[in-house]
């Protein structure tokens, strides 16, 4: 039982020393290529870079589409108050009204269009006007430019529908400018997170290395080494001890 016992542990050591060989070539082989490794991690930093600039992008560009969609609200308003500035003069417009009544519809449409200029004055990002500002977004390699135009309320009056038709023919103008300023930062954005995604990956690739993980192999396989050999001496005393007996020593 002993003699078969330390045959079995001089099979164990075999094994371990083999084990052992073979992560310390793996070893070599990974610190002959520690110049391209070197490259790499480079490589990886500058990939962060790039990730990271990318990714301020991505956040300048949803402010965008914020200030977008702010401004889109607004001219929703806007068109409503328009719509009531339309209905308001047509009837002021009436031969059947006399001053009096022209005098409390006039009173109606001077208070809505005070209304709108607060839509226009309170559209704000970052304490600027949006309407009429330019607006400019660093995204990824691009700038993004947001400019709409100044909405101007001193034309409206009753006596004119034409003034009215002609601000909400504005206002769908603008509607259409944010539609498609909009429809291209989103593009922007699908790409600069596509980038972000496949920066990424190449990234971890590079960064990757299982070095250290074949350093702790070989420490594995060494404490599996020393504790065969402590087995094998252990087993071999006792093997001595037991032949010495039958030996009459």
């Amino acid at each position: 039982m002993k003699i078969g016992t330390g045959i079995g542990n001089i099979n164990h050591i075999e094994q371990n020393k083999k084990l052992g060989a073979s992560v310390l070539e793996k070893i070599a082989a990974s610190r002959e290529v520690n110049a391209k490794e070197s490259a790499s991690l480079f490589i990886a930093d500058s990939l962060s870079s790039q990730i990271s600039s990318l990714s301020q992008g991505v956040q300048n560009a949803n402010e965008a589409i914020g200030i977008l969609q702010v401004a889109d609200s607004a001219l929703g308003s806007l068109k409503e108050g328009g719509e009531k500035l339309q209905e308001l003069s047509v009837r002021y417009n009436s031969d059947v009204l006399n001053s009096s009544d022209k005098a409390i519809l006039q009173k109606e449409f001077s208070s809505t269009v005070e209304g709108m200029m607060d839509v226009v004055d309170n559209t704000v990002y970052n304490g600027k006007r949006i309407f009429g500002s330019n607006l400019s977004f660093v995204s990824g390699d691009h700038s993004t430019e947001i400019l709409l135009s100044e909405i101007d309320l001193s034309t409206l009056e009753a006596e004119s529908q034409d003034s009215i038709d002609s601000f909400l023919s504005g206002l769908d103008t603008l509607a259409a400018d944010i539609g498609s300023s909009s429809n291209n930062i989103e593009v922007g954005l699908a790409n600069s997170l596509a980038a972000i995604s496949n920066l990424t990956q190449e990234k971890d690739v590079l960064e990757k290395s299982d070095l250290g993980k074949k350093i702790n192999d070989f420490a594995d396989s060494q404490n599996k080494l020393s504790a065969s050999l402590i087995a094998k001496n252990h087993n071999t005393e006792v093997l001595n001890k037991q032949i010495s007996s039958l030996l009459g020593y």
